[in-house]
């Protein structure tokens, strides 16, 4: 069924454009991680999100999603993208990007080097 779906024009679109955006990501996840100074990852996180958040609209468009649909999905990845950079923190001693394990807090504590986290 899969191998029917990707004969398409739709269906090599949907699988090149995942494709693209799991390599951004990935590029992205890995300059986030460790490497990077903090002033430039502090400068991008905000970009990386919005256009992290147009491309998941892309990629529901490409799925065929009704257009009346996509502004309630806009909305939910507006919010969660929200509740994301909230919850995002640097560490200054390391430059390590930390997410928090916490549901609606930024962490205190690097896990990495055992530093206090400030905004």
């Amino acid at each position: 069924m899969m191998t029917k779906n990707l004969d398409s024009p739709l269906g090599i679109g949907i699988f090149v454009f995942m494709f693209v955006f799991g390599l951004i990501d990935l590029a992205i996840w890995t300059y986030f991680g460790k490497y990077g100074r903090i002033e430039n990852k502090r400068s991008l996180l905000v970009p990386f999100i919005v256009i992290h958040c147009f491309l998941m609209l892309g990629f529901l468009f490409l799925l065929g999603v009704p257009m009346p649909l996509l502004p309630l999905f806009l909305g939910f990845l507006v919010c969660f993208w929200y509740w994301h950079y909230r919850t995002i923190r640097f560490c200054e001693s390391c430059t390590l990007c930390i997410l928090t394990p916490y549901a609606f807090g930024p962490a205190a504590y690097c896990p990495h080097c055992g530093a206090k986290i400030e905004k």
